[in-house]
């Protein structure tokens, strides 16, 4: 009868630890690969509740995140929408407030572009070139802040955006300016250049 040596013992465990840390690895890639696509039906509801506000209100978006607190409640978004799958900080069983990085809060996972916005975004769907005008996306998803770097929904490999014009595309962290705005072109991440109406 033969037995294993030693190191043929050693060799199988080595192999088998091996084995076990790359399907590890491809399960968590998998898993994570599965909440960005949550995130990304999230943001695409949010977007749709977005647009029915603005069909009320003469096409403008709201001016604050609070502001969107009612009517994500007319559209019976649940508040739970709000908060990424991948986000393990916060936690959301009703929606009472505007403040990121706040429980309870529309701006819990995401960062609503109204936050802090400069007086030229006026934030009109009928705005041109609406497809490249980000109005919310995943927090911090491509800062290199060292204090938010927990607050990161997706690590730091980047985060999903939400448009204007309704899509939600992901844009890797290099493509994000240092203010944590989506950046398509120019410094303005919500208005680029040629998008303004200087009509």
């Amino acid at each position: 009868m033969k037995y294993f040596t030693l190191l043929e013992a050693l060799l199988v465990l080595v192999i088998i630890t091996l084995m076990s840390t790359m399907l590890l690895s491809a399960v968590n890639k998998a898993r994570e690969k599965t909440k960005i696509i949550a995130c990304t039906s999230a943001l695409s509801q949010i977007g749709k509740a977005l647009h029915g506000y603005a069909a009320e209100w003469a096409d403008r978006l709201p001016g604050t995140a609070k502001e969107f607190i009612e009517p994500s409640k007319k559209c019976q978004l649940p508040p739970k929408l709000f908060l990424c799958p991948s986000d393990t900080l916060n936690k959301i069983d009703l929606l009472n407030n505007g403040f990121l990085n706040r429980d309870n809060s529309i701006s819990a996972s995401y960062m609503f572009a109204n936050h802090e916005r400069k007086p030229k975004d006026d934030f009109s769907i009928k705005t041109r070139f609406p497809e490249m005008i980000a109005i919310e996306w995943d927090l911090y998803g491509g800062s290199d802040d060292p204090e938010n770097a927990t607050k990161q929904n997706h690590k730091t490999n980047g985060g999903n955006v939400l448009y204007l014009d309704g899509h939600v595309r992901w844009k890797d962290k290099n493509l994000w300016a240092k203010n944590n705005r989506p950046e398509d072109k120019g410094e303005n991440a919500l208005l680029p250049a040629d998008a303004e109406d200087n009509d």
